[in-house]
């Protein structure tokens, strides 16, 4: 199974943290028989998103100077008119592996067949069947785009978040959001409350999980009983259980995972988990001193 087999190389965070990320999407209304599907992606970005050269480069996987090129090409015709659009393309299918046609066509082809994609993009049938069978043979040595195609894809079939489909896909671990934590908590007592209140864990599997006794998961839930599940909103970064060990309290191993997983600086971690950077600094070299 893909999934499976990118775990060996990933952890679900990443994986979370790769396919989730805050997204823009492309109206299908932009697409014209004057212009190529890239040309008209540079100038939507650069004319009514207005992006600049560089910005799109990024998100297209690109260089300045073709995105340069593309918009020189189309801005002799008029800015986009905006209308509700039946398939907005996310910015998030273009990788490095395959041009910007070849990877609309791919993320296309999961909800519309050859003649219906030649409508959208305006091109002939003929031409949209080509383009995918040739993507096919990239992004069937991409495992990460074909993994994040069709864990989209999933998602919005059966409505589900993209925590819920890793819980579903990977049982054995857990991922405590980012948004969980407070000043009016400790980081210990946040995870504790999340997976008390928000999970239904009992006292056993949590303790079992942090590498705690019953005792001390008892006596963290209890002084924040008062409060009520959290509210799950959209986080950027997940914490999976796994990364807890017996020899680093739950801060060190929180500090340590996003130092060192997502390579984040003490003031960056210290917004994520509302604490004053020396705080994060200090509980940092000394969680180094017993890894």
């Amino acid at each position: 199974m893909l999934f499976q087999k990118l775990r060996k190389k990933y952890d679900s965070a990443a994986l979370v943290q790769y396919v989730d990320k805050k997204e823009l999407f492309l109206p299908d209304c932009i697409f014209t028989k004057e212009l190529s599907v890239f040309q008209s992606i540079v100038k939507y970005l650069k004319e009514n998103l207005a992006l600049k050269n560089n910005e799109i480069a990024s998100l297209l996987y690109t260089n300045r100077q073709s995105v340069w090129q593309a918009y020189n090409k189309s801005k002799r015709l008029p800015k986009f008119s905006i209308t509700p659009s039946k398939f907005p393309i996310p910015v998030s299918c273009f990788s490095s592996s395959l041009t910007t046609l070849e990877a609309i066509i791919v993320y296309l082809k999961g909800y519309l067949n050859y003649h219906e994609i030649g409508l959208l993009l305006k091109r002939n049938e003929r031409t949209i069947w080509t383009v995918y069978q040739k993507a096919k043979k990239k992004y069937q040595d991409n495992d990460l785009l074909e993994f994040k195609l069709l864990f989209n894809a999933v998602k919005r079939r059966y409505k589900l978040s993209s925590l819920d489909l890793v819980r579903f896909l990977d049982e054995k671990e857990i991922l405590i959001p980012d948004c969980i934590f407070t000043k009016n908590l400790s980081v210990f007592q946040s995870v504790v409350i999340y997976l008390k209140k928000n999970l239904h864990l009992k006292n056993n599997k949590i303790a079992l999980l942090l590498h705690k006794s019953q005792k001390s998961i008892w006596q963290a839930y209890n002084k924040s009983k008062k409060l009520s599940s959290f509210r799950i909103v959209s986080s950027k970064y997940f914490i999976p259980v796994s990364c807890f060990t017996p020899s680093l309290t739950i801060l060190e191993s929180v500090v340590v995972y996003l130092k060192e997983r997502w390579l984040l600086n003490y003031h960056q971690i210290g917004l994520l988990l509302k604490r004053d950077d020396r705080t994060i600094w200090t509980v940092y070299q000394r969680a180094k001193k017993k890894i």
